[in-house]
């Protein structure tokens, strides 16, 4: 049976921008919630698609990485940079601008802080080279 090479994971699907059809994963992201926060938008039903939508995604990320088995320290990063990030996009799902504020008002850059380091993280999942060498 022949292998197929594909990259381990890609979402490209955003509200602004449709899903592809392609066959081809890896994972895409953009920081579409830090930037709703910050720009002050209250909350809306397409960023709580989005939230959930990148909980998915962390959780396909974290069962590849623990499926795969050789990169443990790099799924310990994931999933703490990750929660970090959680927190912050919670209190927003769940209360707006209100309930964000109440729990981190003033903390504005920590979040932005919090996100840069996941999107590293993610980066350095996407370099990874899985693929089997026929």
């Amino acid at each position: 049976m022949a292998s197929v090479r594909t990259s381990i994971l890609r979402e490209t699907s955003t509200p602004t921008r449709p899903p592809t059809r392609s066959t081809r994963y890896t994972l895409v992201r953009e920081e579409p919630h830090y930037q709703h926060i910050a720009n002050r938008h209250e909350f809306m039903r397409a960023w709580a698609v989005q939230f959930e939508l990148a909980y998915t995604d962390f959780r396909v990320i974290q069962l590849a990485l623990q499926l795969d088995g050789k990169e443990h320290e790099l799924l310990e990063r994931f999933t703490a940079t990750y929660d970090d990030v959680y927190e912050y996009e919670y209190a927003f799902a769940a209360g707006g601008l209100e309930g964000f504020d109440a729990k981190f008002s003033g903390r504005l850059d920590s979040y932005k802080s919090d996100v840069d380091l996941l999107l590293g993280t993610i980066s350095e999942i996407q370099s990874l080279d899985r693929h089997p060498q026929s």
